[in-house]
């Protein structure tokens, strides 16, 4: 319940509780409370929870320590515990963030594996003299280069995978909303050591 009360304080201390509400909208999903249910939990602690006034004639508590023990027998009670069991329920945010982790980087992997397949088929490719390509066309229409020169594999190499790895890798660019091309897993063409590129049906 620490964790509660110390939210629904700096709720009152900011003074703007629907800019605090927004900005933890952005951080979580399935929160069962409204901008109205934070605004009353910050009036009431205020003008209430914290008040001498309201202290148990027994134990000397204020609503507030009755609160966080759990001994409130009111409806405030009921709110907050729906505060914390979703702040602090059965899958911490420690947890959430964990998983949160893993699926961002499970496909970056997925991705590092297919981009270097897509590299070793390039630089398994047979070498030829400038402007020869050597290639065969399948039946359906895709052409399989089967050798490149030097210049063309190193221009290839640093044209095309230097940078996709760079985007892969680096979060600056995820952050610039920069789409990453999908990368085509080229297993099939490693194991026959060629590069297949399909051809533009527009162009014959």
């Amino acid at each position: 319940m620490g964790h509660l009360h110390h939210i629904v304080g700096d709720i009152r201390v900011a003074g703007t509780p629907n800019s605090l509400y927004h900005h933890d909208q952005l951080q979580h999903v399935g929160q069962p409370y409204g901008p109205d249910t934070i605004e009353m939990m910050a009036s009431w602690r205020a003008t209430e929870g914290h008040s001498f006034a309201n202290r148990d004639a027994n134990t000397d508590d204020t609503l507030v320590g009755e609160l966080c023990s759990k001994t409130l027998w009111r409806y405030e009670q009921g709110e907050y515990d729906t505060l914390d069991s979703y702040i602090n329920g059965g899958v911490p945010g420690v947890m959430l963030g964990f998983l949160a982790l893993v699926i961002w980087v499970m496909p970056i992997f997925k991705d590092h594996r297919n981009l270097n397949e897509q590299f070793v088929a390039l630089w398994l490719l047979l070498k030829t003299g400038w402007g020869m390509h050597p290639a065969r066309v399948a039946e359906d229409g895709t052409v399989t280069v089967l050798a490149i020169s030097s210049l063309e594999r190193w221009a290839l190499s640093l044209g095309v995978y230097l940078p996709r790895l760079l985007i892969m890798i680096n979060p600056f660019f995820e952050s610039l909303g920069m789409p990453r091309a999908p990368i085509i897993p080229l297993s099939e063409s490693l194991r026959q050591g060629s590069l297949s590129i399909p051809r533009d049906s527009n162009k014959g």
